[in-house]
């Protein structure tokens, strides 16, 4: 059995659940459209979790952000095997708040 590259958090679990039930509710496609974007970045992240941008000015851990369609943020921590998806974030949101 082969290993995972990623796991999710439950807090990035969580934000993937309200994300999609809220953007469900007006437009199932977006949402499926965003389940298949997330799975690629994951993927991605996984693969490759070096990728990712530090971001010394939000926060002194050793995080990574990706972004996803130029609206949402990934926070992962690259060093972990499997790679550990913290959160997600919609961009407009103040992430950095809730990171």
């Amino acid at each position: 059995m082969t290993e995972p590259r990623y796991i999710l958090s439950s807090r990035a679990a969580q934000h993937i659940a309200e994300m999609l039930t809220s953007i469900a509710a007006k437009n199932p496609k977006t949402a499926a459209q965003l389940v298949h974007d997330l799975e690629n970045a994951f993927d991605q992240i996984g693969r490759w979790p070096h990728l990712g941008r530090a971001r010394p000015d939000l926060t002194s851990a050793p995080l990574k952000f990706w972004t996803i369609e130029r609206r949402y943020i990934v926070a992962y921590e690259p060093h972990n095997r499997p790679v550990l998806i913290l959160g997600i974030f919609h961009g407009a949101r103040d992430w950095p708040t809730l990171l």
